[in-house]
């Protein structure tokens, strides 16, 4: 379902340039994004997308667009020129010198935002992206569960939210490997699952502690122990 398609865009990037605080998606969110396709390791917690070849005609255009966008929807949409980032503390080399691609990412602690204005932003791009597939999950204030799904196709953007199981950090783990175990043909999804699950410390953590005492975390946190059986099942 997606919570935004119904929400006129000029109460938001449209006619507005400040977060709308009246917004019942408006909040204040530690954004994580996680990108299935195309697979880039490491992203720390990233999502690079690039702008296609078909429209680097068009750049000037793309550029434009992307320079009208309000002000706190950039401070989560960067857009980079590879040249420009290549060896810096950025640490993001996964394109070709010329190539201008965005950059998805939450610099400060916390950001206060209407989430529906990060829809809107994505279907104004989405013409010029190359086809993608991520995730935005929100470890914000209050019911952080939610865990947002975004594809471009052909310049189609699609969105998606999910509630996820489990309220806490694990819960956008358990639903990447559900998904990657639904879908067992779908190996992409698969080393995207499993990359996510090696590259959380908390959840290496929380995976000494079920081989510990099994029995008693069981018990204790049964959600959490069917996520393990579910983990094993993806890695065996």
């Amino acid at each position: 379902m997606n919570p935004f398609k119904d929400i006129d865009p000029k109460k938001g990037l449209g006619g507005r340039r400040k977060e709308d605080r009246r917004s019942p998606f408006y909040g204040r969110f530690r954004l994580i994004f996680n990108q299935a396709i195309p697979f880039y390791e490491p992203t720390y917690g990233r999502t690079f997308i690039k702008i296609k070849e078909d429209a680097v005609d068009m750049l000037s255009e793309v550029l434009s667009l992307y320079d009208t966008l309000p002000d706190h929807i950039k401070r989560v949409i960067h857009m980079y020129q590879q040249k420009e980032v290549k060896n810096t503390r950025w640490m993001i080399d996964c394109f070709e010198d010329e190539d201008y691609f965005l950059v998805f990412e939450v610099l400060s602690d916390v950001l206060y935002i209407a989430m529906e204005n990060l829809y809107f932003a994505m279907k104004e791009l989405s013409i010029f992206l190359e086809d993608c597939h991520f995730f935005v999950y929100s470890t914000g204030d209050g019911d952080d569960r939610w865990l947002d799904e975004y594809s471009i196709k052909d310049g189609e953007l699609s969105m998606d939210r999910h509630i996820c199981d489990i309220e806490n950090i694990f819960g956008q783990l358990h639903f990447y490997i559900r998904r990657a175990l639904l879908y067992p043909e779908d190996r992409t999804f698969r080393r995207f699952a499993v990359y996510q699950v090696k590259d959380n410390g908390i959840f290496s953590n929380f995976l000494k502690r079920v081989k510990k005492d099994p029995d008693k975390v069981k018990s204790e946190a049964p959600e959490l122990f069917q996520l393990y059986q579910d983990y094993k099942k993806l890695v065996r």
